[in-house]
């Protein structure tokens, strides 16, 4: 039973690991072009609520109705295709939200776009912002990862004093 709940603590804790660290990673462009946002607005309702994790993928063919993240001044924004312009060999895209009544003011720059919708997971949103502050980072990886050594650490100190004490059992039982 003690092997059985350390694995199934081992395996809690990997699992936060590498939900953390895909997470954390991929805020940045990845050699598969993926990349994760947290939706922050209801703009895009009811097709992508608020506080879910959005994963895009870069993607140079897109098309009218697709769903796509860009980034206009200082912001990220997530919003559907509704036009695309062709003008002086460049393509131009008009965006809007699905609860909006009406268009974005401005056009987009394919330069501008920094992925297509690939998938969208409810309220783990939430857990990538909680995650990129100090405290996410330190009660999302540094401590599983520090419970994760330790237990390791225990695990290979126990079997070395075992060790040690049937090398002792063999030497006192060879006298």
């Amino acid at each position: 039973m003690k092997n059985f709940m350390k694995l199934i603590l081992n395996s809690v804790l990997i699992t936060i690991l590498l939900i953390s660290g895909i997470t954390f990673l991929t805020s940045k462009p990845t050699p598969l072009g993926y990349r994760t946002f947290a939706v922050k607005s209801g703009s895009m309702e009811p097709t992508i609520t608020t506080g879910s994790l959005l994963i895009v993928r870069t993607n140079s063919s897109i098309s009218k109705g697709d769903i796509v993240t860009y980034q206009k001044d200082n912001e990220i924004i997530t919003h559907r295709i509704d036009k695309i312009i062709s003008e002086n060999n460049s393509v131009l895209y008009v965006t809007k939200g699905d609860a909006n009544n009406t268009v974005d003011s401005g056009q987009i720059a394919q330069s501008n776009i920094l992925g297509e919708k690939v998938l969208t997971i409810p309220l783990l949103g939430y857990y990538l912002l909680f995650l990129r502050t100090l405290p996410g980072l330190i009660i999302s990886v540094i401590i599983p990862a520090s419970i994760f050594i330790l237990l390791e650490i225990t695990s290979i100190v126990k079997e070395i004093r075992r060790e040690f004490d049937r090398r002792v059992e063999k030497k006192i039982a060879s006298v």
